[in-house]
């Protein structure tokens, strides 16, 4: 019986070759013999993906307003609009390199929109960013607020988001040349199949986390952050 061909089998590196791979993965140099070692350690160096701010905010007073003019927030929209102003407004008052110290509290600007609506008529945004003494205006709609969409046990929000110029009575973000006068900010949560949402305050406390989560991601537009995956955690989308 003839000897078969000695074929010879790749092997990986062990752990005295570990750091040669490591150090051939930051010098983008390729190992030999197929092994899947260079692609997980460059990741690890270089770090998760991270996506760029879509709009740098200028350094002025800025105010955070959230609007539910379609009633699409179905329990206690005035306190669930509050907090996600107040949790972008908590992001960019508490970072360095966005606004500390310029934000104007977001729950006085949807008080007073409240106040006037109820008098008759909607109170223009640029109205509203002067009396409340804002320069800068960023404008949340809430588009979609709900525990199951499409049957799904899993709270989701959405919102269109565009910056005004106060003074200038322009708007900053987009810009004017844009195809889309706003951009969508999606958030969603994961919540367990056990979970009864049959109680009122149980519900309340998911809208509650809901829209602390959609501040967040709205806020984000505004600096460089980690890309995270939706679905239990949140995104970013045009």
């Amino acid at each position: 019986m003839s000897t078969p061909p000695n074929r010879s089998i790749p092997q990986c590196p062990g752990r005295r070759d570990f750091l040669a791979a490591s150090i051939a993965a930051v010098g983008g140099l390729t190992l030999a013999g197929g092994c899947n070692v260079v692609a997980p350690v460059a990741t690890i160096i270089a770090g998760p993906p991270k996506r760029d701010a879509q709009f740098i905010l200028p350094k002025r007073r800025t105010v955070v307003f959230v609007d539910d003019r379609q009633g699409v927030i179905p329990l206690r929209s005035r306190q669930v609009r509050q907090r996600i102003g107040r949790s972008v407004t908590n992001v960019l008052n508490t970072r360095d390199e966005l606004l500390p110290g310029l934000m104007i509290d977001s729950g006085d600007a949807i008080a007073m929109a409240d106040a006037r609506d109820r008098g008759g008529g909607l109170m223009p945004l640029g109205q509203l960013g002067q009396e409340i003494g804002a320069e800068v205006l960023i404008a949340v709609r809430v588009d979609a607020f709900t525990l199951r969409p499409g049957g799904e046990p899993r709270p989701t929000a959405q919102a269109a988001v565009w910056i005004l110029d106060i003074p200038e009575r322009t708007r900053l973000f987009p810009p004017m040349d844009s195809r889309e006068p706003a951009v969508s900010v999606t958030a969603s949560l994961d919540m367990g199949s056990g979970q009864d949402v049959r109680n009122e305050s149980a519900t309340v406390e998911i809208f509650f986390a809901l829209a602390d989560a959609l501040g967040v991601e709205v806020a984000k537009l505004f600096y460089r952050h980690e890309i995270k995956e939706l679905g239990g955690r949140l995104g970013v989308r045009e």
